[in-house]
């Protein structure tokens, strides 16, 4: 951690965390609290990204082209990371985009097989 700044305004509240990674990029964690007001009210009800959807700290990163797997970085976006063999850019294992290519992979290699027969 390199440095977390308090911020308070009437009944508000904002800290801001500065954390450099691994691979020496600094990131920056903001946290807004409504001090009183509960869950805020916004339709997510204060459950981070996508209503909190969040796909946790372990799991892989994946190649969309070969399908090299690497262990998934917390902190670091598997988009950030690019395929140790080819060179394209990582995707979440299970996300949905994810779900999307071995969906379309998947009918393509039945689409070939059926031609096959």
């Amino acid at each position: 951690m390199i440095a977390v700044i308090t911020i308070r305004l009437k009944a508000r509240t904002a800290t801001i965390t500065l954390i450099e990674n691994e691979t020496g990029r600094l990131l920056m964690k903001v946290s807004d609290r409504d001090e009183g007001r509960g869950q805020g009210t916004n339709p997510g009800g204060g459950r981070g990204r996508i209503a909190g959807s969040g796909m946790g700290a372990g799991g892989f990163c994946v190649c969309a082209r070969c399908g090299h797997r690497v262990p998934h970085r917390q902190g670091v976006k598997c988009t950030d990371e690019r395929c140790p063999s080819c060179g394209v850019a990582l995707l979440r294992e299970g996300s949905p985009h994810h779900q999307k290519i071995e969906a379309r992979r998947s009918d393509t290699v039945s689409d070939s097989q059926d031609s096959e027969s």
